[in-house]
């Protein structure tokens, strides 16, 4: 849901110059998105059923100039693959507070849940990548303009 809600949040000229995507530190390669979680993002105009999981990987941080995990221990995990690249791994809760004592809880997975827990999370995870947009935002362009 987080790469759909992302894509769907980005300015047209952020997206154009940056790559979304997910990977998850438990997924095994492959499956498509769960039910609930196409659904609950379907009903807010966001489509994900063409979504295909796959593993997080060393590799794929290195490709990335960002990585956002859900919960602290997907970032732990993110971290424990790249220890080197630490630098670009964060709680997305976190990246887009004002505050950096604020607690960061994270959004559990809901996967097995019911399609309530899968809308609850999707307006969570909603609210983390508006707060955090605007910094994701500028980062991409001022990569761009690095460049």
């Amino acid at each position: 849901m987080a790469e759909g809600i992302l894509r769907d949040s980005l300015s047209p000229r952020a997206l154009s110059l940056a790559t979304v995507s997910s990977a998850g530190t438990g997924a095994m390669a492959g499956l498509p998105a769960s039910e609930n979680s196409v659904t609950a993002s379907a009903e807010q105009g966001i489509d994900i059923a063409s979504h295909r999981s796959r593993s997080l990987s060393r590799y794929l941080i290195e490709e990335s100039d960002l990585v956002l995990g859900m919960e602290e221990h997907h970032s732990a995990e993110a971290q424990s693959l790249a220890p080197d690249l630490a630098d670009r791994i964060h709680v997305l809760e976190g990246y887009g507070a004002d505050d950096e004592t604020t607690p960061v809880t994270g959004v559990p997975d809901p996967i097995g849940g019911s399609l309530d827990e899968y809308r609850s999370s999707f307006s969570r995870i909603q609210k983390q990548i508006a707060d955090a947009r605007p910094r994701i935002e500028r980062e991409i362009l001022a990569g761009v303009m690095e460049s």
